[in-house]
């Protein structure tokens, strides 16, 4: 069965291999930190985490540095993995658990925050997963997918090594590590996967040529969720398609979170998607409508007392540089959207705070898909 060959797959190589982090984590996502509502807080301290599919450990023990009051429960089908993890002798517990398992995995909750990263596209069962997730968190808790989608590279690389005669399960061969590097050299670095010919045996292995592997658009998940209980509340492609927009982001109000999202996703296909979602509906303003009841709040990582007082005219350009994907973006605003941003300490509605607000439209778009504004309204 294929859950069998994946469970071989990890007893085999299990990620990450002792000493190495993983590439990417829910941990050092500013974007995650970001998106997920600061109301909610499912990263506070005392939460508890369950890392879904944690391998041998590495990111579970960085959960448990993040919340040292809470708890991290770290679960894998690979025993192998799990064995590793409990090795480590941190502060996190593990369990062998089949995510197919849903009763199982419901039983270990409630949990505040799930993270399920680069794990769920080997799970043959996705709607028993997402069930089981959505009855172990808590009502306002949020679940992290990370899932490669159909665009990434597996697909093209597979077809290369049938071609030339190398068909079947990566073992790192040099005439397998030839046509690697000859796949890199064709199409260069994949964004969200790196340089095809440097990757590490491990990586090889599990990402482009795995047993089994679903590779799902993220509008498919959407609806497996749905599904399952869980309402979407975030995807990053969606901050990255508003910055790009420039001047045309008017085009952009009417959209949510998860529309432009999907929209970025469907226009500007990625090879991955990281998708938040709740048991609790998305409430979120619409930037084509009336703000004004809607109070505003600047992102705890925003230092406010650090931005200068409004001078001068209200439509100066300002910027501010915030990091997305590891890097530095600057996100242009004007003198008046970075004066909203600095007195939104959420005691104050939009019409309160600023009485000419709409002359801030476009900024305060932009800071809210950046996560560096957020808003609430009591009905």
């Amino acid at each position: 069965m294929a859950n069998d060959d994946v469970r071989a797959l990890y007893d085999d190589r299990p990620y990450p291999p002792e000493g190495q982090a993983p590439r990417s984590n829910a941990v050092s996502s500013a974007w995650l930190r970001g998106a997920v509502h600061p109301a909610n807080a499912p990263l506070r301290d005392g939460a508890r985490v369950l890392v879904a599919g944690c391998g041998t450990g590495a990111e579970a023990e960085q959960f448990a540095a993040v919340v040292p009051k809470g708890e991290v429960v770290g679960i894998d089908n690979s025993a192998v993995s799990i064995g590793k993890a409990r090795a480590l002798s941190g502060h996190a517990r593990y369990e062998q658990v089949d995510l197919e398992d849903a009763a199982r995995v419901a039983s270990l909750g409630p949990f505040d925050f799930i993270s399920c990263h680069a794990v769920a596209d080997y799970v043959p069962d996705s709607l028993a997963m997402l069930r089981g997730f959505a009855d172990a968190l808590t009502d306002s808790g949020v679940l992290l997918l990370a899932v490669n989608t159909p665009h990434h590279p597996k697909q093209r690389v597979q077809r290369l090594f049938e071609a030339l005669g190398e068909p079947g399960a990566f073992e790192d061969s040099e005439a397998q590590r030839s046509l690697l590097e000859l796949a890199g050299a064709w199409m260069g670095p994949v964004p969200g996967v790196g340089d095809l010919g440097s990757l590490p045996a491990h990586v090889a292995a599990a990402d482009l040529f795995p047993p089994f592997a679903h590779h799902r658009a993220p509008s498919e998940w959407i609806d497996l969720a749905r599904a399952a209980g869980l309402h979407a509340v975030g995807l990053r492609r969606g901050a990255e398609a508003v910055l790009a927009a420039g001047e045309q982001v008017s085009a952009l109000f009417g959209l949510g979170r998860v529309e432009l999202g999907r929209l970025a996703h469907e226009v500007a296909p990625a090879a991955s998607a990281w998708m938040l979602f709740s048991r609790q509906e998305l409430r979120e303003p619409r930037f084509s409508e009336d703000l004004g009841t809607w109070t505003p709040f600047a992102d705890p990582s925003v230092p406010r007392d650090q931005i200068p007082p409004l001078t001068g005219e209200e439509s100066a350009p300002r910027s501010l540089t915030v990091a997305m994907n590891g890097v530095g973006v600057q996100i242009p605003v004007t003198a008046l959207g970075l004066e909203i941003l600095r007195r939104s300490d959420g005691t104050l509605t939009l019409s309160e705070l600023c009485d000419d607000w709409t002359a801030a439209r476009a900024d305060l778009f932009r800071l809210f898909h950046a996560d560096l504004l957020h808003f609430s309204r009591v009905d």
